[in-house]
């Protein structure tokens, strides 16, 4: 059985008080984003237009500086076509 990676502070799957402050989870996200987005062939501009953000959101997503809302996260979920484990667990 898979669990959703926590928030290292408050334990919660999506912290948005927390979002952007936990480098491990945010590292996590990055690296499976960058992988995902390359078997997609989608570029920051486009996943960015797909879920309502910035170029630049994107790229701190992937480079592990930023981690998404849950709203966000979500976007980034459907737009991937994958599940929020699958964008959240480590590979």
């Amino acid at each position: 059985m898979t669990t959703i990676q926590k928030c290292l502070s408050c334990h919660k799957p999506f912290c948005d008080d927390c979002a952007g402050k936990h480098n491990k989870n945010a590292e996590i996200v990055g690296e499976n984003l960058k992988r995902m987005m390359k078997e997609k062939n989608l570029s920051n501009i486009r996943l960015g237009e797909m879920c309502g953000v910035d170029r630049r959101t994107i790229s701190g997503y992937r480079h592990g500086k930023k981690m998404p809302r849950k709203d966000i996260m979500l976007a980034l979920c459907e737009a991937l076509e994958c599940t929020v484990e699958e964008l959240t667990q480590s590979s």
